[in-house]
C-alpha cells in the first residue's frame, strides 16, 4: 500500500516535470541592417575585358548572412 501511494505521488511529481522542463529553441536571429547592405551586390553581373566575357551571378547564401557567387566565364 506504501508502496503503490510512494509510486503516484513521485508520478504526479515527475509528469509536470518532464512537461515544462523541455528546453525551448529561440530563432535564429535576424541579420542587422550592416549585413543587409551587402545585398547591394546579389544579382547578376557581366564583365568584358577584351575579347573575353564572364557572367556572375550573386545570390543571398541560406539564412541571410552571406552572398555566394559563382561565375562563367567565355
Amino acid at each position: 500500500m506504501k508502496r503503490s501511494v510512494l509510486i503516484v505521488l513521485l508520478l504526479t511529481l515527475a509528469v509536470p516535470c518532464l512537461a515544462f522542463g523541455q528546453a525551448q529553441t529561440a530563432p535564429p536571429p535576424k541579420p542587422g541592417p550592416e549585413v543587409q547592405r551587402i545585398g547591394y551586390f546579389a544579382g547578376v553581373w557581366k564583365y568584358e575585358a577584351g575579347n573575353e566575357t564572364s557572367t556572375m551571378a550573386c545570390e543571398w547564401f541560406a539564412g541571410g548572412y552571406s552572398i555566394v557567387c559563382r561565375q562563367e566565364a567565355a
